[in-house]
């Protein structure tokens, strides 16, 4: 799967916080992954890495499970400034929703 640059952009918020999505996993039940927390540390750090041009294996559990997380764990909306450009502000919010049409998941929007 592919991603634009404003959709990686959210994903890549989350990305770099990669403790985060180790304690949302880890504090599930059950637990979406088998992977040990260096190995989800190692493949957040790989697809932090990704960019536009790239292809993103959506087959592999663990990369679909942290793009994932990424998105229904995000902050990016609250970090973003109140005073933000309103066409910035809807170019992503249009990003939001296009993540959340292919990967089926709802991403906090405030």
């Amino acid at each position: 799967m592919k991603f634009t640059k404003t959709e990686w952009d959210i994903i890549k918020h989350r990305l770099g916080v990669a403790d985060c999505i180790w304690d949302a996993f880890s504090n599930s039940d059950p637990c979406p992954i088998t992977e040990t927390e260096e190995e989800l540390y190692r493949r957040c750090n790989q697809l932090y890495d990704y960019t536009p041009e790239d292809e993103v294996d959506m087959d592999d559990n663990l990369t679909a499970e942290i793009i994932w997380d990424c998105c229904y764990g995000s902050t990016f909306f609250g970090y973003m400034d109140e005073d933000e450009d309103r066409l910035v502000r809807a170019r992503y919010t249009k990003a939001a929703y296009s993540l959340e049409k292919k990967l089926g998941v709802s991403i906090p929007l405030g």
